[in-house]
């Protein structure tokens, strides 16, 4: 049986969000200056997939579910290591989902209800979450449950994005780009726009013609929660480095085959109306 999920209020819903959400702007560039000042003395990190923590996001999207755990497990992270976010799930069909990945070996976090106003940042708010972040001292995994990888993926994905983020040592996180040629949702201009914008941003092409200037294929930009490789800390940023379009995925919100599914109409009709600023366009 599910439980009510907690829909806060905007009130206090402010105060819960990461600190990076709080700050203005000149806060921002300051600390990305000292992101970048104090990338030589940051630690470079031995890639072992069997330290990788995953953590991957469910609010009742649960039919991607098998193939990202399986996706995390093929590139050597032990299933013990993959942990399950359940941010709020009522979709019995998701529920159900979420037990048989435990019992394959998963670990399954229920966010306490008084802790599901943190949404998807989860992570980094929730105290158990983030002693295990913080613990593991090595870079972990998060990533929304509404992704598709695709079989053209490069088999070295991750080890590809643990050298980038050896190799730029600035960036707080690197992330895997979203497919957006190819999408056939009715509001596709509005989404090629606004990811347009995360790439285009003047500081963050300006951090890539300064910092990357031969890394033609990577790119600084804006990043939430999309699948991506941090380092260790209880903080949250949305500042990354994507890697070049060969290594897309799939945000499957954006094609209307899974748009017209029960399973998303299912999360529509439940979501936290503070969160998924995509599924909004779907709301009656």
């Amino acid at each position: 049986m599910g439980h009510s999920p907690v829909i806060p209020t905007t009130s206090n819903w402010n105060n819960a969000r990461p600190l990076w959400f709080r700050i203005g702007t000149a806060a921002r560039i300051c600390w990305i200056i000292y992101c970048i000042i104090s990338s030589p003395f940051r630690l470079r990190f031995v890639f072992d997939p069997r330290r990788i923590q995953a953590f991957i996001l469910v609010r009742d999207l649960h039919s991607p579910l098998h193939d990202l755990v399986f996706a995390f497990n093929n590139q050597g992270i032990p299933f013990a290591n993959i942990t399950l976010v359940d941010a709020g799930c009522t979709s019995p069909l998701c529920l159900k989902e979420l037990e048989r990945l435990h019992y394959l070996g998963c670990k399954l976090f229920r966010v306490p209800l008084k802790e599901q106003i943190f949404g998807p940042y989860a992570p980094w708010l929730s105290p158990r979450l983030s002693d295990q972040i913080v613990d593991g001292r090595y870079p972990f995994i998060v990533t929304d449950s509404d992704l598709q990888l695709p079989n053209t993926m490069p088999i070295s994905w991750l080890a590809d994005m643990f050298s980038v983020l050896n190799q730029y040592r600035f960036a707080p996180k690197i992330s895997l780009p979203l497919f957006t040629q190819d999408i056939t949702l009715s509001h596709a201009k509005k989404v090629i726009k606004r990811e347009h914008g995360l790439v285009n941003h003047p500081m963050y092409r300006m951090l890539t013609l300064i910092i990357m200037p031969c890394s033609s294929d990577w790119y600084a930009c804006a990043t939430d929660t999309t699948l991506s490789l941090y380092r260790p800390s209880r903080h949250f940023t949305t500042l990354s480095i994507r890697l070049s379009r060969r290594f897309s995925i799939r945000h499957l919100p954006w094609y209307d085959e899974f748009v017209q599914s029960a399973e998303f109409k299912y999360y529509v009709e439940h979501k936290n109306p503070l969160f998924g600023e995509w599924s909004s366009l779907f709301s009656p």
